[in-house]
């Protein structure tokens, strides 16, 4: 006689009176649990098709975020070349920028510029952004927000200050501008 067992959505067929495999196990210091006599996992890919493997915990991650406001009148800051030093990367390591985040938030329509630099070089990154949508119903005037999220390459050297620049069109504006950045990425030795 077979019996039919539901196990979720499998099926597994019993024959009367045999027993299912079982396996030794201990309990110790709960929740650990320990399985003896399991068989050994092998996994036969061809070299062209290797499994992954990361190393977990082997980055120093670093995680920055600032938040600014703009006030009322200014257009914004680290204008003429100058910025907002956000991180001053250690002696004898190199920061690698992986994702960078800018936020902003200000009246609706508002044309913002945003740069990420080290503070030794002109280049980096850069991005425009545009107030829209609304995000306060019933505000006068109508505020709009608008954000990014890239992933970048961005190798900062040792000892050298990552800069924020954010620069707004309206110098006019009614509002207080808000703005953060969030940037993500890890320390390494440097060469």
């Amino acid at each position: 006689m077979r019996i039919l067992i539901t196990v979720g959505m499998i099926l597994l067929p019993l024959v009367a009176g045999a027993k299912p495999p079982t396996a030794d196990v201990n309990v110790v210091n709960e929740p650990s649990v320990q399985i003896a006599n399991t068989p050994d996992v092998v996994i036969r890919n061809a070299p062209a098709n290797a499994v992954p493997v990361q190393e977990v915990g082997a980055k120093d991650y670093v995680h920055i975020h600032d938040v600014t406001l703009i006030p009322v009148g200014d257009d914004g800051f680290g204008i003429f070349g100058f910025g907002k030093t956000i991180y001053t990367v250690p002696a004898g390591k190199r920061l690698i920028v992986e994702t960078v985040s800018p936020f902003v938030s200000d009246i609706k329509g508002v044309n913002f510029d945003v740069n990420l630099r080290p503070n030794d070089s002109a280049g980096g990154l850069n991005f425009a952004l545009q107030t829209k949508g609304v995000y306060r119903a019933g505000s006068i005037p109508e505020k709009g927000r608008d954000s990014t999220t890239v992933s970048a390459k961005l190798v900062i050297n040792p000892e050298v200050d990552l800069v924020y620049q954010m620069i707004r069109d309206v110098a006019t504006s009614t509002e207080v501008a808000g703005t953060s950045i969030t940037v993500v990425g890890y320390l390494e030795d440097a060469p």
